[in-house]
């Protein structure tokens, strides 16, 4: 169980399949309000993320602090966050499907 969002995110990280991220170079900004954003870059089978806003994302997900706790303890599936809006994206759609494989997403 995570208590905090930066533990929510540092568990998704720690899900990351680098084989399945083959081909796919990308800047997520993670916008949890009521927290913080924070930045996530996939470049070459490899991922770095920080905190703070992404220089240039491709792909912005805004949700809740409360949402994202749900999330990240098993509570909510992330599908069905985006499809009830709890998950809200800006750019490019083929970004945020290739999420589900790349991560393990409650």
């Amino acid at each position: 169980m995570v208590d905090t969002p930066k533990e929510g995110l540092e568990a998704m990280v720690g899900t990351f399949d680098s084989a399945a991220a083959a081909g796919w170079n990308c800047v997520i900004e993670m916008d949890i309000q009521g927290d913080q954003k924070y930045n996530i870059t996939i470049t070459d089978q490899k991922i770095n993320w920080g905190e703070g806003p992404a220089d240039k994302a491709d792909l912005i997900i805004t949700i809740s602090k409360d949402d994202w706790m749900a999330i990240s303890n098993g509570q909510l599936n992330a599908v069905a966050a985006f499809m009830s809006g709890k998950l809200k994206s800006q750019g490019d759609m083929s970004h945020l499907m290739k999420l589900q494989s790349v991560f393990k997403l409650g």
